[in-house]
């Protein structure tokens, strides 16, 4: 097992440009046994498998710059989040948009 110092990677992985944001949606359980409940990229690749050299699809960076283009991404993917809703004795899975966000559907 290699340890390395916080924010440290190691010397065979090399950084690339930012592309695509990989994201994964996790739930933990009180005794911490954990569940990924989605994950994928965005944009959306609309395929199982991509490398990063053949993303189709890639961050926008119309003169916003790396930081900007993540920034962009992130409010684009936190645009909605997950709610369970209980209604006639039933409960009911639902996404909401922020108050805040346009819909973007």
């Amino acid at each position: 097992m290699f340890y390395l110092a916080r924010s440290q990677s190691p010397h065979r992985v090399h950084r690339c440009p930012a592309k695509n944001l990989f994201c994964v949606v996790a739930a933990w359980e009180d005794c911490f046994t954990d569940y990924v409940v989605d994950y994928g990229t965005f944009p959306d690749q609309k395929r199982l498998y991509f490398t990063h050299r053949d993303a189709r699809h890639t961050l926008a960076t119309d003169g916003t710059g790396l930081e900007g283009s993540i920034h962009a991404g992130l409010e684009s993917i936190t645009a909605e989040y997950y709610i369970n809703t209980e209604d006639r004795g039933r409960t009911v899975d639902e996404w909401k948009v922020r108050p805040e966000q346009p819909d973007k559907h």
